[in-house]
């Protein structure tokens, strides 16, 4: 996803210098640079520069983590999710042994994070994911010192970000009915190819059930009763797995369960049946 190393490594000019030389650059940078795209603009990689003399890699870490979780939350709103990790190059020095003497072998070392995903308007959970990577990064740079290599991190050149769009499975995805569970004439599945409502047309096509079995699948059949459901502040194109004890909160009487397709003529639920007392009962697959 992009060169990690636009540089050449150069010797360091002071003899006993312990720090390892910064990159080689037509003029110094600092700051977010453009971003460098791959797999047709569906993943990016952007860089910050530290600037120059940064020695300490947790402080400099912890001086971008606002600016960091801020840049991806843009990232994730603007994409309606991402998956993304962190790589920071940084220098490394040790003392070794040649020729009877003890000299310092200095290398450029890349500390890698975790793949994170990150959903559009998460209430926070992005800069949570943002402490996971700096600290798995922290932990990697330890790892250096104690894995019998003796690395030091001296310098502290830039960090990047690795972004790709991620799209999970949820409400919006609309799936045709698999032939082996359409014979069954069980299944109402409205056909949400624009609207992405497809959990609201699901709820609906279940409280307003249409007589003639060739329209049940069109949205249009439920239009009159589109704003009969609350959905407070969920985003009702998109409805994960975890909002819908919200949507019961938000409309009481009903008891809803999913029930994904894991593989060929098997379902298996996701969610139990919720709320069984209450008198609406609607069975959702996805």
């Amino acid at each position: 996803m992009g060169n990690l190393y636009y540089w050449q490594p150069q010797e360091v000019e002071e003899e006993g210098d312990r720090g390892v030389a910064r990159p080689v650059l037509d003029e110094p940078l600092e700051g977010w640079q453009p971003a460098t795209y791959s797999l047709r603009g569906r993943a990016k990689t952007i860089r910050t520069y530290l600037p120059e003399g940064t020695h300490d890699l947790g402080l400099a870490l912890i001086d971008l983590k606002n600016d960091i979780a801020s840049r991806l939350q843009v990232e994730a709103d603007e994409a309606r999710g991402i998956k993304w990790n962190m790589a920071v190059s940084v220098g490394a020095s040790r003392e070794i042994e040649k020729s009877g003497e003890i000299q310092w072998e200095r290398e450029s070392k890349t500390l890698v994070s975790q793949p994170q995903r990150s959903l559009a308007e998460n209430d926070g959970e992005t800069s949570q994911q943002v402490e996971t990577a700096i600290l798995e990064v922290m932990n990697g740079a330890e790892n250096l010192r104690l894995a019998g290599s003796s690395w030091v991190v001296s310098d502290v050149f830039y960090v990047e970000l690795y972004v790709a769009v991620y799209r999970p499975l949820r409400g919006g995805s609309f799936v045709p009915t698999p032939a082996w569970l359409g014979r069954k004439k069980v299944v109402v599945n409205v056909a949400t190819r624009r609207n992405h409502e497809c959990f609201r047309l699901s709820i609906l096509a279940h409280l307003y059930p249409v007589a003639d079995r060739g329209l049940e699948s069109d949205p249009r059949s439920y239009t009159q009763h589109y704003h009969s459901l609350n959905f407070g502040r969920l985003d009702s194109a998109y409805v994960k797995v975890k909002d819908i004890d919200k949507f019961l909160e938000l409309n009481p009487g009903f008891s809803l369960s999913c029930w994904p397709r894991k593989e060929k003529e098997h379902l298996s639920p996701v969610l139990p049946q919720r709320e069984k007392s209450r008198t609406r009962r609607v069975t959702a697959t996805k």
